[in-house]
């Protein structure tokens, strides 16, 4: 039997979740590879290009992106990747947000 690339904790965070919070692009592309989902969100919301958005993690991000992950999935509150990434002065996260099709109109 093969791993379950989409298990998430008790708290909802997920291996890409984890991969894209640290920045870690071998991580994303084994995880990729496994067909995890690019948009599965975590507890309150937070999808792997949230984090990576509030974090300025550009190479995840710029992963995330091109396997078609959502520029633009709030977390339950409201606050889009354009949103934290402008909260967390996170400029290369935001600056590839905004050359993608993200739309800061819903930040």
């Amino acid at each position: 039997a093969r791993a379950d690339p989409d298990k998430a904790d008790k708290t909802g965070v997920t291996p890409i979740f984890m991969a894209s919070q640290c920045n870690s692009s071998e991580a994303l592309a084994h995880l990729f590879a496994a067909r995890a989902d690019p948009d599965k969100a975590q507890g309150v919301g937070a999808t792997p290009v949230w984090i990576a958005s509030q974090n300025n993690s550009s190479e995840a991000l710029a992963q995330l992106l091109a396997a078609r992950a959502d520029p633009d999935k709030a977390k339950e509150l409201g606050a889009t990747p354009v949103y934290v990434a402008s909260q967390n002065n996170s400029s290369k996260a935001l600056a590839q947000l905004l050359a993608d099709p993200a739309d800061p109109d819903k930040a």
